[in-house]
């Protein structure tokens, strides 16, 4: 069987760390079929597997706009697809042709829930970026409807999906992202030291690693933590890691830390390498994630490993992926927000049993078994 992966929307975040590890993964419990992944240059080298079976080709593709992408995906692929006799179109970032050649099964995954999100579509003007969520959320629906097969990675993504778009829930199948190996616990020591060395960060602190979108909810969490502050948490920093996707909002968040006087103890790391991020979360005093939209969020099956005690939104799958090991909150609510860090902050017991959940609800999740039940779905197509 010939098997082709579109990873062209796999540039970074969530999507490029499931196209990467799902790779890996594949080629190391499949040896007899044969895969061809469309990679953007930028993410060609991550994606690189040492296995025969596997080809990883470039194609000239125009820029990252994603109408572009639909056009190259609706006029190019098939032609790609035909030349190089596939089998099996796997479309992980939820985009594919609508006519294919002939004999070639199409199975669908998406990963960005944004465009169907309300409370997410609500924050923004209508500017380029929600334009954009409008769009897709047009077309996947086009897309899943005409897959032979569906993966999703919550049963939340599915539920959402089935309530605005009909498919075929028995070729239907969820599948959760895995856990990488190297996210497991530090010792405190250790991880609070190797955070002062190479991140300047001595004092206890409050971590949050997402891209820094509006609809990550920084803003909200800076609120929180200064209410944390002014009722006398012993926390000094608030750690904020991850991609800046939107710099003006990044603005407004410093603007609001500098208008509560925090301005100072926000402390902004920017994009952080993955195998520094078990060191983070084993240090930080508490871990929180305030999204209002994800599908399966990575970041918490990684904090979850390093055994942090979790503070998370309520919205989406949030407890279905973290159930017993996180306390929740409303991410539009600081006040809440705050209640449930303190909580953590205060009371050992909490915190330790949190961090013990952790531990043993990080084991449900496996890159090895997401690759073998994805393999299953493929030979399934195929009869």
């Amino acid at each position: 069987m010939r098997i082709a992966i579109n990873g062209l929307s796999a540039r970074f975040g969530g999507g490029a760390a499931y196209l990467r590890n799902l790779l890996e993964h594949l080629s190391e419990i499949d040896h007899e079929n044969k895969y061809v992944v469309f990679s953007n240059p930028e993410e060609k080298d991550s994606f690189t597997v040492d296995a025969h079976n596997f080809s990883i080709i470039v194609p000239g593709f125009p820029g990252r706009a994603v109408i572009r992408r639909v056009l190259w995906e609706q006029l190019i692929l098939p032609a790609l697809i035909k030349k190089y006799s596939v089998d099996v179109l796997f479309s992980p970032g939820g985009m594919a042709p609508m006519m294919i050649p002939g004999g070639c099964k199409r199975v669908n995954l998406v990963q960005n829930m944004a465009p169907f999100s309300d409370e997410l579509l609500a924050l923004y003007p209508l500017n380029r970026r929600k334009m954009r969520f409008l769009m897709l959320r047009k077309l996947y629906p086009l897309f899943i409807a005409g897959a032979d097969a569906n993966i999703f990675i919550s049963m939340y993504s599915l539920n959402s999906l089935q309530r605005v778009v009909r498919f075929d829930r028995d070729t239907s199948k969820v599948i959760y992202h895995g856990k990488d190996e190297h996210f497991k616990p530090v010792a405190p020591d250790t991880a609070t030291g190797f955070v002062r060395e190479h991140y300047g960060v001595d004092k206890e602190f409050v971590l949050y690693v997402s891209n820094i979108s509006r609809y990550k909810k920084q803003l909200e969490v800076v609120k929180a933590y200064h209410m944390i502050r002014e009722r006398g948490a012993g926390v000094k920093n608030l750690v904020l890691a991850g991609i800046m996707v939107e710099p003006s909002y990044y603005h407004e968040v410093l603007a609001m830390a500098d208008s509560l006087g925090v301005k100072d103890e926000v402390i902004y790391l920017g994009r952080i390498p993955q195998e520094h991020l078990p060191y983070l979360y084993s240090a930080a005093s508490v871990f929180v994630f305030a999204s209002v939209c994800e599908n399966c969020p990575n970041i918490l099956i990684e904090a979850m490993a390093c055994g942090a005690p979790i503070v998370s939104s309520n919205s989406g799958p949030m407890q279905e992926i973290c159930g017993n090991a996180a306390l929740y909150f409303d991410p539009s609510n600081p006040a809440e927000m705050a209640d449930r860090m303190l909580q953590v902050l205060s009371d050992e017991k909490t915190r330790r049993d949190l961090m013990e959940n952790a531990l043993k609800n990080v084991k449900r999740f496996s890159w090895e078994k997401t690759a073998r039940k994805t393999l299953e779905v493929f030979e399934r197509t195929q009869g």
